[in-house]
């Protein structure tokens, strides 16, 4: 994703003035609890969702080995295991979809077609009678539908099992595929999306057209600063701190002439 991810996280990055988080974690109720595995620039998404949604139940788990060998979603997930001792809904950040999203009162997984005939960069899967029977990993195969990142695991006890005694690796990542195997004898529905898939550069910007608001003419956005505009707050993002003292200064002294600064973090103001 580079160069937008040089020193910015890709969870943070924004779809219709909205980052990608806030795009996901709005598609669920203000009641439930929302586990967030951080590390690569940990600091400003912990500061981003400060500012952006203090009013959810989020709880941050942070994750000592996130880039480069034994690092991966199957890894960021047992890290985050004492958390989620219940059927839970797994999302990746860079997956985007249109629907809503299913209970997690049985195991299902969120699937899609794509248009690539070589399948070995994604998890792709195999049906029978509509439920899944195999899935295959980072390797070529003629199946039509892979997995996005999105699935419900009702049993989470199982699939934490798998994944602790089956940790080899896959281009030296821990997948989550290795805990989803252990569920095909339980039953996995595949449920299909409309799957915008954000984790590669040609895919985010196709996506953010999308999301972009039909009288915007010009994009004046620039990759050390971010506008964002979430729960009727606006919020304003920019990689030099100092630029945020001085604007915090200046509405102090303005006072009533600018809008009032409701909240200040390093990267973020409100």
């Amino acid at each position: 994703m580079l160069p937008l991810t040089k020193s910015f996280s890709k969870a943070l990055l924004p779809l219709g003035y909205k980052a990608a988080i806030s795009q996901i974690i709005e598609k669920f109720p203000k009641k439930i609890e929302i586990v967030v595995a951080v590390g690569y620039e940990k600091k400003k998404v912990s500061e981003y969702l400060k500012c952006a949604h203090k009013d959810r139940n989020i709880k941050l788990i942070n994750i000592d080995v996130f880039s480069g060998k034994g690092s991966g979603p199957g890894y960021s997930l047992l890290s985050c295991k004492n958390h989620l001792k219940c059927p839970f809904i797994f999302y990746s950040v860079d997956t985007i979809v249109e629907e809503k999203i299913p209970l997690p009162n049985y195991n299902w997984m969120g699937v899609a077609s794509v248009k690539k005939k070589d399948t070995s960069e994604y998890c792709s899967v195999s049906f029978k009678k509509k439920i899944i029977n195999g899935l295959h990993d980072k390797i070529h195969t003629n199946n039509k539908k892979v997995f996005i990142g999105l699935a419900g695991i009702k049993d989470y006890k199982i699939f934490f099992q798998s994944l602790e005694k089956h940790n080899h690796l896959l281009q030296n990542e821990m997948q989550v595929s290795n805990g989803f195997k252990a569920l095909i004898p339980k039953k996995i529905h595949p449920i299909a999306f409309t799957w915008h898939d954000i984790g590669k550069l040609k895919e985010y910007y196709k996506t953010k057209n999308l999301f972009s608001y039909k009288n915007e003419i010009f994009n004046f956005e620039k990759t050390n600063e971010y506008l964002y505009f979430v729960n009727d707050k606006v919020i304003k993002y920019f990689h030099d701190t100092s630029v945020i003292k001085k604007r915090f200064l200046r509405s102090i002294k303005l006072k009533q002439l600018c809008p009032k600064v409701e909240l200040k973090t390093n990267h973020f103001y409100v």
